[in-house]
């Protein structure tokens, strides 16, 4: 009986040892796809700021299923948003800057990500809100599916 005792306890300490050692790999890997997420944001904040929003719309799904979500409604589909940003962006002096802060990002599973945080835009007033996008990841890069923009 005293003999069970030391390897229970030797089990259990390995099983911590494994854990722990797991839990610092997954960390790991999602630090660096917290990575790539952000990355899309600040490519698509440096494309609206150059004035480019062909550039700036490949941080999105590029399919009829994408959805852009705001106070006044929802558009469907990636052409869709895409003339909405047209209609509205008419020129680089209209686009402003833009920037995204106080970005988070949280994982749903491997490869479905949540960005918030808040963004702003300069003009000749400054404008913003905040955000809330929904990415997922196709082969090894993310890409915006939902966009809540408020």
């Amino acid at each position: 009986m005293s003999r069970k005792i030391p390897i229970v306890f030797i089990f259990l300490i390995l099983i911590i040892l494994v854990l722990g050692n797991c839990n610092k790999v997954c960390n790991n890997d999602f630090s660096k796809e917290k990575a790539k997420v952000i990355n899309v944001l600040e490519k698509q904040a440096k494309s609206w700021n150059e004035g480019n929003l062909e550039k700036f719309m490949n941080g999105y799904e590029k399919n009829d299923s994408t959805q852009f979500i705001t106070q006044k409604g929802r558009v469907w589909g990636w052409n869709n948003i895409f003339k909405k940003y047209k209609k509205h962006y008419t020129d680089k002096k209209k686009m402003g800057k833009l920037n995204f802060s106080e970005i988070d990002v949280r994982f749903l599973n491997k490869n479905i990500a949540q960005a918030y945080g808040k963004w702003q835009v300069q003009t000749d007033t400054a404008f913003g809100s905040v955000f809330s996008v929904f990415l997922r990841k196709n082969k090894n890069n993310w890409l915006i599916f939902i966009d809540h923009t408020w």
